[in-house]
């Protein structure tokens, strides 16, 4: 059984954990280890993600028979926007209808707190196994961008969907 939570401050652990067990296999192959650990520990640390929580973003872990195996976030990035910066399914999760579960209760979320139409957003390497699913959900590709990770320059594209 699927169930999710809105996350407090006490699931910054969880968030991290699961964070460390599946970043490497994202993106394994599209960047090498020392990247991946950089980029761990400038978005995925615990103070990070305890800095994200207290400046706003909404975090929501999803569980599969009381065991956490995901979890996903969102921050409203301006008037009829919202951003979706992080969502991640521990991959021996995935197929199971969670990480489509995620999703729905971000959009959910963003409709209980802000009825009119908006836009939503996330930035994915084109790379990232994921950028499928991210298309099933209705994300169309509208620009390219990207970040740079102490000289590295990581391509990524903005999908979006109207919500």
């Amino acid at each position: 059984m699927i169930s999710i939570r809105r996350a407090s401050p006490q699931d910054i652990r969880a968030i991290h954990d699961l964070s460390n067990a599946t970043l490497p296999n994202d993106f394994s192959g599209v960047l090498d280890t020392e990247l991946i650990d950089l980029m761990f520990e400038r978005l995925y640390s615990q103070d990070v993600l305890q800095n994200d929580l207290n400046s706003g973003q909404i975090f929501f872990v999803v569980s599969e028979d009381e065991k956490d195996c995901g979890y996903a976030s969102v921050i409203e990035q301006g008037p009829d926007l919202f951003l979706l910066p992080k969502i991640m399914v521990d991959k021996a999760h995935r197929h199971h209808g969670i990480g489509t579960a995620l999703f729905n209760q971000i959009t959910e979320y963003i409709k209980t707190v802000h009825p009119k139409t908006c836009t939503l957003e996330l930035l994915v390497s084109p790379h990232n196994r994921a950028y499928g699913f991210y298309e099933q959900m209705g994300m169309k590709k509208i620009r390219e961008t990207g970040i740079d990770i102490e000289g590295f320059y990581l391509v990524q594209d903005v999908l979006a969907k109207e919500i």
